[in-house]
């Protein structure tokens, strides 16, 4: 079984200097698990932002907040008239995550999305870009259904294990930095957080 590493990546651009510290996932015993989840998060966002879109179309009011890229953040400013724009760095979001807050948040959006028509989450087993919400299994993808799907961000949120000087540490505080999941996990986690404020 392999543990990801503990390593440090310098933010020089920072001053004074910062550091990074990322759990190295490549070859870690959870890592194909995090890529299905990944996809599986990647799916639910969609789903959710289209729910959000609904809302928004039915009463005008936004609810959902996250975006894809900063290019669509750009895009977004084209021909506005802002002429005062602040931005600010998330420096320690993963590590701040509440566990319990991540694993409430991405299970109310599980709850939401999955249905009898969105029954089961189906993943290429050759291709994971290939991932869609069916009523049915298929031959030659994984599956998870709502519980299933539940059950394995709870195993990934809580059960970061990385070694360190020889010893093997958890991280009991937020979600790693280097997980194939932790990009989707924050963001459905601070998606669901604003909807829910909305």
């Amino acid at each position: 079984m392999c543990l990801p590493r503990l390593f440090w990546n310098p933010k020089l651009h920072k001053n004074p200097y910062k550091a990074r510290f990322i759990a190295g996932a490549r070859s870690c015993a959870t890592k194909q698990l995090n890529i299905l989840v990944n996809c599986s998060l990647k799916l639910l966002r969609e789903y959710f932002k289209k729910y959000c879109q609904t809302i928004y179309n039915n009463s005008g009011v936004n609810v959902f907040w996250s975006i894809d890229s900063s290019a669509q953040f750009l895009e977004s400013l084209q021909g506005s008239e802002a002429f005062n724009l602040q931005i600010y760095d998330f420096t320690t979001l993963y590590t701040n995550l509440d566990l319990k807050e991540v694993d409430d948040m991405i299970g109310e959006v599980i709850d939401l999305i999955f249905s009898e028509r969105n029954k089961y989450i189906n993943i290429c087993k050759y291709d994971t870009n290939k991932c869609f919400f069916a009523k049915k299994i298929y031959d030659g993808y994984h599956s998870f259904d709502r519980d299933q799907l539940k059950e394995a961000v709870h195993f990934i949120i809580y059960h970061t294990y990385i070694v360190f000087a020889g010893k093997v540490f958890i991280q009991v505080l937020g979600i790693p930095m280097g997980g194939n999941s932790s990009s989707p996990i924050a963001d459905l986690t601070l998606a669901k957080r604003e909807f829910n404020f909305m």
